[in-house]
């Protein structure tokens, strides 16, 4: 699975994954969901790939702060446990083959968004 940004749309996008990519992301945003792990450098993971030295670490909060960039393609995400469980549920059907795109971000006010695309495409 890629990680990327797309500077230009403020787009977090991964893509380019395998058939296994997107259950093993589910499985990790469920460590963070039930509180096991308390942060998720998703670049970091053994199955993505960063492009472009982007970042990207999800976290939990008390309340749905969006996204805070930190350097030109750097990110973390802060969201509640609530709102992880429903990307978490729109991740779903790529693990099971799904094409397509889905917008993972529920927050639409936030400068930047977040994608997730088979074909890297929207």
């Amino acid at each position: 699975m890629k990680l990327d940004f797309l500077p230009d749309e403020r787009i977090i996008r991964l893509r380019d994954f395998s058939a296994t990519d997107p259950e093993q992301l589910i499985t990790t945003i469920s460590e963070l969901i039930c509180g096991r792990v308390s942060s998720l450098a998703v670049h970091e993971l053994p199955f993505a790939e960063s492009v472009s030295g982007c970042s990207l670490t999800l976290c939990c909060d008390s309340r749905d702060r969006g996204f805070n960039q930190s350097g030109p393609a750097e990110f973390t995400c802060r969201l509640t446990v609530e709102t992880w469980d429903n990307v978490r549920g729109l991740m779903e059907p790529f693990a099971v083959g799904v094409m397509g795109f889905q917008w993972l971000d529920s927050n639409h006010h936030d400068d930047v968004r977040w994608l997730i695309s088979v074909d890297g495409q929207w």
